[in-house]
């Protein structure tokens, strides 16, 4: 699977749009199994995804006070739950309505069921169940 291009097609963001969107929600997964489940499954998604650091340095930089603390903390999207905070704010930062998190996530999660193994995309699961939601 194609993460950028999928999200270019149901998302309708640009090419380059797509693959920094692509590259920090992928981030954010990995943050959240390193938190979570354990360092070294994380780094298995590190390793399984290796134009991953190129996604992240494709993702546009924000002018200075473009981001807000309010904003990333949350207040400023009532009803978005903790667990989708950081979804939250990497969307916003792309353009794309919050409400779209579930679709973003189903979508990089089969983009990672293609690339790890079934165990380890199974520990992930496990080990962050909101993901999944």
């Amino acid at each position: 699977m194609d993460f950028p291009a999928a999200l270019v097609g149901r998302l309708g963001v640009t090419d380059a749009a797509a693959k920094g969107l692509a590259g920090q929600v992928v981030g954010i997964i990995e943050d959240m199994v390193r938190e979570l489940v354990s360092f070294g499954v994380a780094s298995k998604i590190r390793d399984a995804v290796p134009e991953l650091q190129r996604w992240q340095a494709s993702t546009p930089t924000l002018p200075p006070g473009a981001l807000r603390y309010d904003e990333r903390d949350g207040w400023s999207n009532p009803g978005v739950p903790p667990e989708d905070v950081d979804f939250a704010s990497t969307l916003a930062r792309f353009q794309v309505p919050v409400e779209r998190i579930p679709e973003v996530r189903g979508l990089a999660l089969q983009f990672l069921s293609t690339r790890l193994d079934a165990k380890t995309f199974a520990t992930i699961i496990k080990g962050v169940p909101h993901l999944s939601r």
